[in-house]
């Protein structure tokens, strides 16, 4: 291989522009004190008096490698105290069933496990405070069924079944991983792209930004097209730009067929180089598709339905609290010690 054939093969993270200014939220200390305490009340961390088994992380630096705190304040800039505390939680969950997954069942493929790992989770998402749930044999149960009566509480039944339908998808996308790991297939883009957006819970995105704003996106403009485009393209730039960030990690140390950046380096028979490139195309135009329709085409929806001076201003908050997330994400995968 001559020199520059190497070099079209070494990893090199590109440059991500971005039109949205990063915010801190004022609370990240509070989010700071409380990072160590519930991971380790639901035994997630070591320590909290369950048993070793329990403990997905035994290691304070790996589990402050996540950065969740520093995730929560910036993607969620202006949620309140209680509202920022719950995300913060919610987003430690996430991390913690995702590397459970990984070293319990992922690495070793075993699918049969997996499978019987998630069958029990359904149990600890009710849609009502009154229906019990069994007893947690193991952290990622415990940790949700601490989690999801918070979620839920005075929210209508919509919103609790979009928040089951997300988290359920995120959780089953696993065997698919699984599966995929098994026999080595890497899927084509269009493909990846679906399953990107359940492996990475982008499908419960949006409903963070109900808990940070305090809004949500009015019922009488939900369903139109101009929505729906608007929803896929903010899935798709936080899923695909923590593929360009976490290659290294999920191809050369963790030996995952499933990332953007080798998708495209398959699918298009291209260098290592020139597939970052063209993914980072990919995540800059699902960006630019997000802030087209934000600024262009909803404000000419809202014209259209006749939206009233609440509903507008409901859009508004919304919409600044999704490019909240859409900064912030990028500004957290630049400072994480995680990637």
């Amino acid at each position: 291989m001559s020199l520059d054939q190497e070099d079209q093969d070494v990893f090199e993270l590109p440059e991500f522009p971005m039109p949205f200014q990063a915010r801190v939220n004022p609370h990240l200390d509070m989010l700071h004190r409380r990072s160590e305490s519930w991971a380790r009340a639901t035994g997630m961390l070591s320590g909290g008096g369950y048993p070793d088994s329990w403990a997905i992380w035994d290691s304070l630096p790996t589990f402050h490698a996540i950065a969740a705190p520093e995730l929560t304040a910036y993607c969620w800039p202006a949620a309140p105290p209680a509202e920022a505390a719950l995300i913060h939680d919610a987003m430690i969950w996430y991390f913690a069933f995702d590397d459970h997954f990984q070293h319990r069942y992922k690495l070793s493929m075993d699918i049969d496990g997996v499978r019987e790992h998630l069958v029990r989770l359904p149990a600890f998402m009710p849609m009502t405070s009154d229906e019990p749930m069994p007893s947690p044999e193991n952290a990622v149960e415990e940790g949700l069924a601490d989690l999801w009566p918070r979620l839920i509480r005075s929210r209508p039944t919509r919103w609790r079944r979009a928040w089951k339908d997300g988290i359920t998808r995120f959780c089953d996308s696993a065997i698919q991983e699984t599966v995929h790991l098994s026999t080595g297939r890497v899927l084509d883009l269009v493909e990846y792209v679906q399953l990107r957006r359940e492996t990475f819970g982008a499908y419960t995105a949006a409903l963070y930004v109900d808990i940070s704003t305090g809004v949500m996106i009015p019922e009488k403009i939900r369903e139109i097209r101009e929505i729906q485009v608007l929803l896929d393209a903010f899935m798709d730039y936080m899923s695909l730009i923590n593929d360009v960030f976490s290659y290294e990690r999920e191809i050369d140390h963790e030996g995952c067929v499933t990332n953007l950046v080798l998708v495209v380096k398959n699918f298009l028979g291209v260098p290592l180089r020139q597939a970052v490139r063209i993914a980072n195309d990919l995540v800059g135009a699902r960006l630019r598709q997000f802030e087209y329709t934000l600024k262009v085409e909803l404000p000419e929806a809202s014209a259209r339905l006749n939206l009233n001076d609440a509903e507008r201003a409901s859009l508004a908050a919304w919409g600044e609290g999704a490019q909240d997330y859409l900064s912030g994400i990028l500004a957290w995968h630049e400072r994480a010690a995680r990637y």
